[in-house]
């Protein structure tokens, strides 16, 4: 599945901690600013400082965002099955409300 969005399209709304503003309908927000960039073959991984990072309510589970409830939409098809599977340290990952 491939999905394509216009930016024109979303709506925005000001972020908290950095400049640019955010998509106001995404159930995730990370604020960031990025720190170092690394060229590998025709990619380049960036990497990045987190500012804010919050879920809204109604995906977490047990006060943790819930891979299942978020169904994250893939920038490119080999990259779903990791985002659905994929926890980073589950006992660092909590919501403060």
């Amino acid at each position: 599945m491939r999905v394509d969005l216009d930016p024109e399209e979303l709506e925005r709304e000001p972020s908290r901690l950095v400049r640019p503003p955010r998509v106001a309908a995404s159930p995730v927000v990370l604020e960031c600013r990025s720190h170092t960039t690394l060229r590998m073959g025709n990619s380049t991984l960036v990497f990045g400082r987190v500012f804010l990072a919050a879920v809204h309510r109604e995906y977490l589970v047990d006060g943790r965002p819930n891979a299942e409830r978020l169904r994250p939409l893939p920038r490119r098809r080999y990259i779903a099955a990791p985002l659905l599977s994929m926890t980073a340290n589950p006992s660092r990952c909590r919501a403060r409300m």
